[in-house]
């Protein structure tokens, strides 16, 4: 079972940013995100079981944030993805693209990043 922390809580509380570390190789870590309701520990996404990696995130508002991932191994250019994040009516968008329903996430991260390994 890898180490899980709290990384981050959103101003007002409501919700809080979970990370699972686990260490892939000598010095390789991945910090996979998990966001929660506070009220009710609701899951609103969670990236435990994928290749995703938190490089950082940014509270927009109490509800909203904006998280740099980076996929494990990083053999991609970028080697980041922005992902905004809207707590409140579950919905997301990579960088500036097409807001989707949360329930997506991790299906838009891979197809996002088999698009960018092809290129």
């Amino acid at each position: 079972m890898p180490d899980i922390e709290t990384n981050s809580v959103s101003p007002g509380g409501q919700y809080s940013l979970l990370i699972a570390a686990r260490e892939m190789r000598m010095s390789h870590w991945l910090e996979m995100p998990k966001l929660v309701s506070t009220h009710d520990q609701q899951t609103i996404f969670d990236l435990w079981d994928s290749w995703w990696s938190l490089d950082d995130i940014t509270w927009d508002t109490a509800a909203t944030c904006s998280l740099t991932l980076r996929r494990y191994p990083g053999d991609h250019t970028p080697s980041y993805v922005i992902v905004h994040v809207d707590c409140e009516d579950l919905h997301f968008s990579i960088g500036a693209g097409q807001r989707m329903e949360i329930r997506q996430l991790k299906d838009a991260l891979e197809q996002h990043y088999q698009h960018i390994k092809s290129r």
